[in-house]
């Protein structure tokens, strides 16, 4: 997993979730004279956050040889009963031309996207990191742990519409259709599971109930063309009102669709209890050894029961909802306060109130967000007005991590590059 995590981070940087500042769909101005004739724009940005683990963790994972012993500790005192973990990568472009029927757009969108969570309890984060030689003569619960991943892309083609109101107001409100190609899907839940050691570690013991599927789990994100398993749709709404202080509500529903899975989904259903002696576990850095006298789950598993094929399994996109209100104070200066909701185990929305102000070509971006995946998370950004038609923006969801002594439980960025003719 450590492998796998590092290679799709370092050497697809532009995988990332299109969350709030960068999305085109959030950022349409429903003012029909501000509508360029053509608008591409390319947008990347990528999170991964925690409500346990913290960047000392993250930094080992992904950029050491192994994890140290301080990196692994320094976790221990942020695990709760159950911690959460979210991370979510997206690669979008986007393009729109005007129609030649009045305020109307038409667009398409092309967009790759890799979603994952885990939910997972103390002892399995020891269990992971630490092996079961600290659970001797002791259960390690493993109940309420959950695995979700998401890997696929969508190709997809809609329109708006800018409507005006009576009262001086106007509303955009759009849609569009999307082909949505999968490439790999994993879904597991843990509703019951422990596992006891024995005093001296010669015997173990795992009551376990568990559902699992697989799809085409090991696929090269890269290697896309060859890669897809599965085909479905997606539907993406959006839309946003204008008030007549200029102030803007909009909202988007993302990804709301499915895919089904025709090169078959391996699946395995668990729910009893069984032990095992004579084979010894012990874990470094989430790699399983196993030595001479105890057991883990490598050597229960196959008592339990073999992976059976299924011919097709239908799988439910993890859709995202997000709203943002913008207050307008002059026009250099506005506040935006946003949430989003990501369908994929996300405890509670993610909540963030974030301040803009222009300085002439140049705006600069500061913002706090709570909850989501992780407790908390300061964001900032930076957008250049390089001509009348291209700018780029850049920032960073986890500003925290480049605070030296402070305690981020996240990282990551976004960017995008945008052309407009007008």
């Amino acid at each position: 997993m450590k492998k796998i995590l590092f290679f799709i981070i370092c050497l697809l940087p532009f995988y990332a979730d299109c969350q709030i500042y960068n999305n085109p769909f959030l950022n349409i101005s429903p003012d029909s004279s501000l509508q360029p004739r053509k608008d591409l724009e390319l947008g990347s940005s990528y999170d991964l956050s925690s409500s346990a683990l913290n960047s000392g963790f993250y930094h080992a994972l992904l950029y050491e040889d192994s994890i140290s012993a301080n990196a692994k500790n320094g976790v221990l005192q942020n695990l709760k009963s159950q911690n959460s973990l979210g991370l979510a990568m997206h690669n979008d472009v986007y393009y729109s031309w005007k129609s030649k029927y009045p305020n109307t757009q038409f667009y398409f969108d092309l967009a790759s996207r890799v979603q994952a969570s885990s939910t997972f309890s103390p002892d399995v984060y020891k269990l992971l990191l630490f092996g079961n030689a600290q659970f001797a003569n002791q259960t390690a619960e493993i109940s309420g742990a959950k695995f979700n991943d998401n890997v696929y892309e969508t190709f997809q083609f809609g329109l708006y519409h800018i409507f005006k109101n009576a009262d001086g107001g106007s509303f955009i409100l759009g849609g569009g259709i999307g082909l949505v190609a999968g490439t790999s899907y994993a879904h597991v839940d843990v509703p019951r599971g422990s596992l006891y050691t024995s005093q001296y570690g010669d015997s173990a013991a795992i009551d376990l109930k568990m559902s699992a599927k697989f799809a085409n789990v090991f696929a090269d994100p890269s290697a896309l063309q060859a890669a897809f398993e599965g085909i479905g749709a997606s539907l993406n709404i959006f839309g946003a009102y204008q008030f007549r202080n200029n102030d803007i509500l909009r909202f988007q529903v993302a990804d709301l669709g499915f895919i089904s899975w025709f090169n078959g989904v391996k699946s395995l259903e668990i729910d009893g209890k069984t032990s095992s002696t004579g084979a010894a576990i012990t874990a470094t850095n989430g790699t399983f050894t196993v030595g001479n006298y105890a057991l883990f789950f490598d050597s229960l598993g196959g008592k339990f029961t073999n992976l059976p094929t299924i011919g097709s399994y239908t799988s439910v996109l993890p859709f995202q909802v997000r709203l943002m209100y913008n207050k307008y104070f002059s026009p250099s200066f506005t506040m935006a306060l946003a949430g989003e909701y990501i369908n994929d185990d996300m405890p509670i929305p993610e909540i963030s109130l974030s301040a803009n102000k222009s300085f002439g070509k140049l705006s600069v971006r500061l913002g706090f967000s709570a909850f989501g995946y992780s407790p908390y998370a300061i964001t900032a950004g930076l957008e250049y007005q390089i001509s009348r038609r291209i700018s780029i923006m850049l920032g960073s969801r986890h500003i925290e991590e480049f605070i030296p002594s402070s305690s981020s439980y996240g990282q990551g960025y976004y960017f995008s590059l945008k052309w407009k003719q007008w």
